[in-house]
């Protein structure tokens, strides 16, 4: 019910967190705030990979002091804490290289499988298979490397191509 003067605004997270934006408030600080008035205070922080992959909330508390005409400052702070949604989520698209159809007994039948990380969080030890099973081979490593069908870490919106080979029975 009394006019503060100097009034100001205080954020820990200011303190050298990279990613925060400077606080700009209205109207500046220090401000002078009559009975029912206002200040409005904002800062943006841009998170990054390592938050969304850890998944961890964000918390933060802001603190208001001000000098009122008599006595000691006075001091109000709040706090909020965003919570990180993760959603991961992969795709994955098979394509018949080699060779054109029709085909015989004992021939290769190479697929490019393309494995996308669709999701917000990256992506650790995905395994690749193949509908044929133990029949076919899975190499997600590229030419002359050992066939494997695992990958090891797939950051958003990348993607790793994998061949699979299948050689045709007489009895397909």
């Amino acid at each position: 019910n009394v006019t503060l003067s100097e009034v100001t605004v205080t954020d820990p997270l200011l303190d050298g967190l990279e990613g925060l934006s400077a606080l700009t408030c209205t109207p500046e600080l220090p401000a002078t705030l009559a009975p029912t008035d206002e200040i409005e205070c904002l800062a943006t922080l841009s998170v990054d990979q390592a938050a969304i992959d850890d998944g961890d909330p964000i918390p933060n508390t802001a603190t208001a002091s001000g000098q009122p005409p008599q006595g000691v400052p006075v001091t109000g702070s709040a706090a909020e804490e965003v919570t990180v949604i993760q959603g991961p989520a992969a795709q994955i698209v098979k394509s018949l290289v080699s060779p054109e159809e029709p085909v015989g007994a004992g021939e290769r039948l190479v697929y490019d499988l393309v494995v996308s990380n669709t999701g917000n969080t990256t992506l650790n030890d995905l395994v690749v298979t193949d509908s044929r099973g133990a029949a076919a081979t899975v190499d997600c490593d590229g030419p002359g490397d050992p066939v494997t069908a695992t990958i090891e870490s797939l950051a958003v919106d990348a993607s790793v191509t994998c061949q699979a080979v299948y050689v045709v029975t007489q009895d397909d």
